[in-house]
């Protein structure tokens, strides 16, 4: 049994180790030889491979730049600003992060957005309803972005806009109005007390933001839904664009719009929403991350067709246009 061996040469096209098979097998006096090929991983799991680097390294780069926002790390069930960190690093917030923005091209942001967005709308109930939570629950929520649309130190002041929003809050809002406009059959604008006599909600939520930190808080206001059907939302409407008095415009989907939890928040905590998160009225859409939820809202624009907002929109500054939860 000895004859038998595995010699570890490579056979004529260097392509495998020789087997050379005993005599007694092969037939008198002779040796046989058979080459073992070395093939490999096969081609699928090549691509899951590098498939997964890629996910892990996106997720690794992902999390650094939260952290480098938001350089606290919370345990249980909210964690921001102004409740205690588990773990803090000893460095300050950087709070003109620009996402993705100096990192990734357009393109594959857009691409990674529709997927996402497609795989949403695909495999989860449409209307389905976010957690709400006990008054027991309500925790501290930190005001970060835009606090004063009218100080031009804040990072998305627009001056026109500025200064419209420093002359409505010397006067309590009582001259404000929300713009209803585009694919609508009642174009219009609605006044604070407007909105007021429409049936209000008021719903417990969480904010949770895509720094790594949570909150939560009660929000009062109108269902968005209410509101459009009262303007006349035209059939070939598919979405909905905020324009606030900042430059940060946002938007949304039709089927996000007329959840029964987006609403037209006026206020929050039992009060009149404060400046800092929005006053006089902001967007709460409870399905997506936080920063959707737009304060300041100035006006509505009903669309057919997707509008990347230009300049100021998501897209444009890294950020991805859907951001569901």
């Amino acid at each position: 049994m000895a004859e038998g061996l595995l010699t570890g040469t490579l056979g004529d096209q260097g392509s495998g180790p020789v087997v050379e098979t005993p005599a007694g097998l092969a037939g008198p006096g002779q040796f046989e030889s058979r080459e073992l090929r070395c093939t490999g991983h096969t081609r699928w799991i090549r691509i899951c491979h590098w498939i997964l680097a890629v996910s892990v390294l996106t997720l690794a780069f992902s999390g650094f730049f939260i952290l480098m926002a938001h350089p606290r790390l919370y345990c249980g069930a909210v964690g921001n600003d102004l409740t205690p960190a588990l773990f803090e690093l000893p460095i300050s917030r950087n709070y003109r992060h620009r996402g993705w923005e100096p990192s990734i091209p357009f393109f594959v942001l857009r691409m990674g957005d529709v997927l996402t967005y497609k795989a949403h709308r695909l495999l989860l109930p449409a209307q389905s309803l976010v957690k709400e939570y006990t008054h027991r629950e309500i925790s501290s929520i930190a005001a970060i972005g835009t606090t004063d649309p009218a100080d031009p130190r804040q990072p998305a002041f627009n001056a026109a806009n500025g200064a419209i929003y420093d002359r409505l809050r010397s006067d309590g809002f009582s001259g404000w109005r929300l713009s209803i406009e585009g694919r609508v059959a009642r174009p219009g604008s609605y006044s604070l007390a407007d909105l007021k006599r429409f049936p209000s909600r008021t719903q417990i939520t969480k904010h949770t933001c895509e720094e790594g930190w949570s909150a939560i808080a009660e929000w009062t206001g109108v269902p968005l839904r209410t509101v459009l059907e009262s303007a006349g939302i035209l059939p070939t409407a598919r979405f909905v664009n905020f324009h606030p008095f900042d430059d940060v415009p946002d938007g949304i989907d039709m089927l996000d719009a007329l959840h029964p939890q987006t609403i037209l928040a006026y206020g929050m905590n039992g009060r009149d929403l404060p400046v800092p998160h929005g006053a006089p009225v902001r967007v709460r859409v409870e399905t997506q991350m936080g920063y959707k939820s737009l304060k300041y809202l100035q006006r509505i624009v009903v669309a057919d067709e997707f509008d990347d907002l230009g300049k100021f929109g998501n897209l444009q500054n890294g950020w991805s246009w859907y951001a569901g939860i």
